[in-house]
């Protein structure tokens, strides 16, 4: 059997893939996070995706205008363009595992664009179920991350989650700890 990873790299466009792809990055006006992502396991290297959603440039813009979208079929209606900053795919013994993050430097909500995010990941794994003959409930995380220059461990980085939203704090996203923490 193949495995979930391969099958989501063959199924998704490369020009979302995140790159590097052991960090999520935030930058914007004053907003400078670098969030290094640590996929050590038990049984070595948990292999993991990460896709960052920023919108594209569109081929169909008119002659000399630039335009971009993030989801080309949705018109720049209030909130239709919104997504989490990064959809991480990981497996872990035989089961996918989503995490959907938005990076936030200050206290502002984070809940449209992680509902935003849930939705297109439930549209990524429904097209990977019907693509390839699949039937995948993953297991689904809701991350905000809240950038933090205190040195973080794996077991101290996780907050109480509220609404099933985790606050994660620190430099670092622990891949195994927070699946082994969350379940």
């Amino acid at each position: 059997m193949n495995s979930y990873i391969l099958l989501l790299s063959e199924l998704l466009d490369k020009r979302y893939l995140a790159d590097p792809q052991q960090y999520c990055i935030e930058k914007n006006g004053q907003v400078d996070m670098r969030i290094r992502i640590e996929a050590k396991g038990k049984n070595g290297k948990i292999p993991y995706l990460l896709y960052k959603f920023e919108p594209l440039e569109q081929p169909q813009a008119k002659k000399g205008e630039k335009e971009t979208k993030l989801i080309p079929f949705f018109s720049k209606v209030k909130g239709a363009q919104s997504c989490c900053d990064y959809l991480l795919f990981a497996e872990q013994g035989g089961q996918l595992h989503v995490l959907v993050i938005e990076l936030k430097k200050g206290r502002e909500s984070v809940t449209a664009q992680i509902a935003a995010g849930i939705g297109l990941m439930e549209y990524i794994v429904a097209t990977l179920n019907r693509v390839y003959d699949l039937n995948i409930t993953p297991a689904i995380y809701r991350i905000s991350i809240r950038g933090s220059k205190q040195r973080n461990n794996a077991k101290k980085q996780i907050l109480s989650p509220v609404n099933g939203l985790y606050t994660l704090k620190g430099e670092k996203l622990y891949i195994n700890q927070l699946i082994q923490n969350i379940e």
